[in-house]
C-alpha cells in the first residue's frame, strides 16, 4: 500500500497525499517561493502571513512539497527526517 495521509486531528496528507489530492484543494493551500522551498525540505518551519485552519498544503510552482500544520503565523513542518534535504 501507499501512505497517502494520517487522521490527526485532521486529515495530514504525506508528500504522495498531496500531489494526489493537491490540484483538487482550493483552501488551504500556501505557495511558497524557492528559498522557502529550500528550508521547507530541510525540515524548518516556515512564517506565512496569511491565515489558515488546520493543516495546510505547502506548493512549489508545480510542485507539492508536502503538507503542514498553520499556527501562530507560521507552518509547522511535518516532513520525516529521512526525507528532508541536507
Amino acid at each position: 500500500g501507499l501512505y497517502i495521509a494520517k487522521d490527526d486531528k485532521g486529515i495530514r496528507l504525506s508528500i504522495e497525499g498531496t500531489y494526489l489530492f493537491g490540484k483538487y484543494a482550493t483552501k488551504n493551500v500556501h505557495e511558497i517561493d524557492k528559498i522557502d522551498a529550500y528550508f521547507w525540505m530541510a525540515g524548518e518551519d516556515i512564517s506565512c502571513k496569511k491565515e489558515f485552519k488546520g493543516f495546510v498544503i505547502v506548493k512549489y510552482k508545480d510542485n507539492y512539497l508536502g503538507c503542514g500544520k498553520w499556527k501562530e503565523s507560521k507552518i509547522i513542518n511535518f516532513i520525516p527526517k529521512e526525507r528532508r534535504i541536507k
